[in-house]
């Protein structure tokens, strides 16, 4: 599932490879309707990721068999077929506020692939990952004040940062107390705090998530004694 601000648009994939949309129609206080608006037909198996770039209205949706699609986010159009169907499944895409380029990363025995293409399509690089990439984002600093970051969530625990010119590591992140797989992870605005959550994904029911939390990693601690991180703690009143 993801969401469009911009068009007030929830996108969901389905098991069957329907990815559908619901138009969301907001007053002063409270969501006012959701309406369902389009299905997206181009898929044959179950969608895995999808990601939405409102700054050049670019969705991209993934599936088991390893295909990605690239849509118009406004026109709900099919625009190409970023990468077609392969024998691994796609976990998680991202996409670039101010390039529009494409990260996906992809499940193979020991860990993962991440590719990297224009949203034209091009393949850009891609590097081999050790261990299994469960999500990414990416900074989004203006082109030519910074070289943008992208951040891999691992199933060990780990971040991963990776400077998206040559896809070279920068550093992994760890705390030692901290190893649950990270299942989702965001940048604030300034790129100066990333935030990661962390669950026990064998936990059998919500009420088993006795390690489910929120990490906030900030910059500016490196050079210190104290740990970069911050812990957040959540419950069932959260």
């Amino acid at each position: 599932m993801s969401f469009s601000p911009k068009n007030c648009l929830i996108v969901l994939g389905c098991d069957s490879g329907t990815i559908i949309t619901y138009q969301v129609d907001f007053d002063d206080k409270s969501v006012k309707s959701v309406k369902e608006r389009l299905h997206l037909l181009g898929h044959s198996h179950p969608i895995t990721a999808i990601g939405v770039c409102d700054e050049f209205s670019v969705l991209v949706s993934a599936d088991s068999s390893g295909k990605v699609i690239v849509w118009d986010c406004t026109k709900l159009i099919f625009i190409r077929v970023l990468r077609q169907s392969c024998s691994s499944a796609i976990r998680s895409v991202c996409i670039s506020q101010t390039t529009a380029d494409i990260a996906i990363a992809i499940d193979v025995e020991g860990g993962s692939i991440v590719e990297f293409y224009t949203v034209n399509g091009d393949l850009i690089n891609k590097i081999d990952v050790d261990k299994r990439v469960l999500c990414m984002t990416m900074s989004n600093q203006s082109e030519g004040t910074a070289i943008n970051c992208l951040a891999l969530g691992l199933l060990s625990g780990e971040i991963r940062l990776i400077e998206t010119w040559k896809l070279s590591i920068i550093r992994t992140i760890r705390h030692p107390a901290y190893t649950d797989p990270v299942i989702s992870i965001d940048y604030s605005p300034s790129a100066r705090k990333l935030f990661a959550s962390q669950a026990n994904l064998g936990a059998k029911s919500r009420s088993d998530l006795v390690s489910t939390q929120v990490l906030a990693w900030q910059y500016g601690f490196y050079q210190t004694k104290q740990q970069n991180v911050n812990f957040i703690p959540l419950d069932d009143s959260f």
